[in-house]
């Protein structure tokens, strides 16, 4: 559900469609990694996976739309688990505008861009009727 609402329509279709999907269209971690999850009563609002590399600490982070106004508390959150790091680089999708507005409001600075380009292996269906039904 936090990737159905956190991604654009336009994203989950060229990234993935299923959690599966988007897991594996996931970069793998080249360090150690940790992943995180803010759980209230059965709802998923935030995940933060931290990958440490030698020097550098990857986080890449999702957060619901609902819990933009939160996002300098997930900030302050991850930046006291990277205390310590000198090198901590965070990866936010162009989508999560409240948590590039909540780093740069905490004194961090954009230093690169980049563009993912992705394409399916496989056709979606476009019409539900058209799908064959297994027994």
């Amino acid at each position: 559900r936090l990737y159905n609402a956190a991604y654009p329509a336009s994203a989950r279709a060229g990234i993935g469609v299923t959690m599966d999907q988007w897991l594996d269209s996931a970069e793998r971690g080249v360090g150690k990694v940790r992943e995180y999850l803010w759980v209230h009563g059965d709802a998923l609002h935030a995940w933060v996976r931290i990958d440490h590399v030698k020097n550098i600490l990857l986080v890449d982070a999702m957060l619901h739309p609902e819990q933009a106004s939160n996002a300098a508390g997930l900030v302050g959150y991850v930046a006291r688990l990277a205390w310590g790091h000198r090198h901590p680089i965070w990866i936010v999708p162009g989508h999560q505008v409240a948590l590039a507005r909540a780093l740069t409001e905490s004194g961090w600075a954009r230093k690169q861009r980049y563009t993912l380009m992705a394409r399916t292996a496989a056709t979606p269906v476009e019409d539900p009727a058209l799908v064959m039904a297994r027994a």
